[in-house]
This record gives C-alpha cells, structure tokens and sequence, in this order.
C-alpha cells in the first residue's frame, strides 16, 4: 500500500513536469517504459521465487498492452528512434499474446522477463 501511494505521488508530480519538457505527446512513451520496467521488475522477482502462484495477476494486464500499442502505432514514430519504437512494438505485442492467458508459467514470466529486458536494453 505505501509503494502503491508513493508511486501515485511521484506520478502527479512528474507527469506535469515532462508533459511541459518532452511535450505532451511524449507521455504515453514514457509511461510505456515505466509500465515495461515495472513489469520486468516483477518478473525477476516471480523468477527469482521458482514459483508462478504469486504475483503474475500484476503482469496480466492486456488492456494496457493495448492502449500502448495503439499510441505506438498512431503517434509514436518520431517520439524516439525506429529501433527503440520497433522493439517496443515487437514486445507490447508478445506481451499481450501472453498476458491474455488465463495463468501464467514461469516459462511465461521468463519471456515477459527477456522481452521487456530487450526494450529496456535501448533506453
């Protein structure tokens, strides 16, 4: 509870800052990274348990694959190099294609891991 309050401080405190420095059209990306870095984080952590029973609830998010796919493909070319904006798209759409599933296997959680590894390594 307190990191979930000190997260949504933090967020109304940046968001206005970078929509005033990058533009607001940059925004989606950013939380796009924030959102692929908090799920890879996760992911280490189901992985480093050797157990999935707990915890690939908070990597299950589609709907959110979804959203920054769209942003991607609508406003996103320009906003960062090619390379980064066709490996985010590559990952958001192999994310979405495993978080739709019903439960998650490590093996599961191990991809999550390596694909968001693969953004995060261009940023």
């Amino acid at each position: 509870d307190d990191l979930v309050k000190e997260l949504d401080e933090m967020h109304g405190a940046i968001i206005p800052e970078l929509k005033y420095e990058a533009g607001e059209r940059c925004v989606p990306l950013i939380q796009a990274g924030s959102w692929l870095a908090g799920s890879n984080l996760v992911a280490a952590a189901i992985t480093a348990s050797g157990s999935a029973t707990a915890g690939t609830e908070l990597l299950r998010q589609p709907q959110v694959a979804d959203y920054f796919l769209v942003y991607v493909a609508t406003e996103g070319e320009g906003k960062a190099p090619d390379e980064v904006i066709k490996q985010l798209d590559s990952t958001l759409k192999k994310l979405k294609d495993i978080t739709v599933k019903p439960s998650l296997t490590l093996e599961d959680v191990g991809e999550v891991k390596t694909q968001t590894d693969a953004v995060l390594a261009l940023l």
